[in-house]
């Protein structure tokens, strides 16, 4: 086992997913990964597994984050819809990943790991809404699920994290709070939080 956990975090070239551009990251992550693509507070994409590979329209990330984003339906001035979206933990299925490319709209990757799909007519935008919610895009900006993350749950995690931080969901939350797998605490957010790091299955320090 490695003593570290081993990810790449990549940047969109103009901080702006264009269509098309989410099935090498796909691809990446179901063959090499853990079949999911995490967004960072930063804004950046991370891929868990020995990645060192190259995905076209991504360079490495660099320390500079993202635009802030908001959740929700963000109307335009030319009678267009942006939907405001967060990720259930942080992080998306390759399945959103690959319907996201059928929509076909540039995604713009925001600070703490949001993302908002541009440029869609309102039919569009309300069977975008119908078709990802369901899957863990959230676009109620009260959601219990925006106060919660998780680490990568790579085979450094003593345990289930991603199970165990769905179940405090449910138990209630009393405040932000992340859930590490190890003394790495990978994705821990930047700001002030309640911390699960996990000591064996199921048994946490909490700080």
């Amino acid at each position: 086992m490695s003593a570290e956990p081993v990810y790449l975090d990549l940047a969109p070239d103009s901080g702006v997913v264009p269509p098309g551009a989410w099935e090498p990251l796909a691809g990446a992550a179901d063959t090499h990964g853990d079949g999911h693509i995490h967004i960072t507070d930063a804004g950046h994409v991370r891929l868990y597994g020995p990645l060192l590979i190259d995905v076209p329209g991504f360079r490495p990330a660099t320390t500079v984050t993202a635009e802030e984003g908001e959740i929700g339906w963000l109307g335009q001035t030319d009678g267009l819809v942006t939907l405001g979206a967060g990720l259930r933990l942080g992080m998306m299925s390759t399945q959103i990943a690959r319907m996201l490319d059928v929509v076909e709209a540039p995604v713009r990757l925001c600070r703490d790991g949001l993302i908002q799909i541009e440029g869609l007519e309102e039919g569009i935008a309300e069977q975008v809404v119908r078709a990802l919610a369901p899957l863990g895009l959230i676009f109620d900006a009260g959601s219990d699920l925006l106060q919660v993350s998780a680490c990568g749950n790579c085979g450094l995690a003593r345990s289930d994290v991603h199970h165990d931080a769905m179940q405090s969901v449910a138990g209630g939350l009393e405040g932000r709070t992340h859930f590490a797998g190890c003394e790495q605490r990978c994705g821990a957010p930047a700001d002030e939080h309640i911390e699960y790091l996990a000591l064996g299955e199921g048994e946490y320090e909490v700080s």
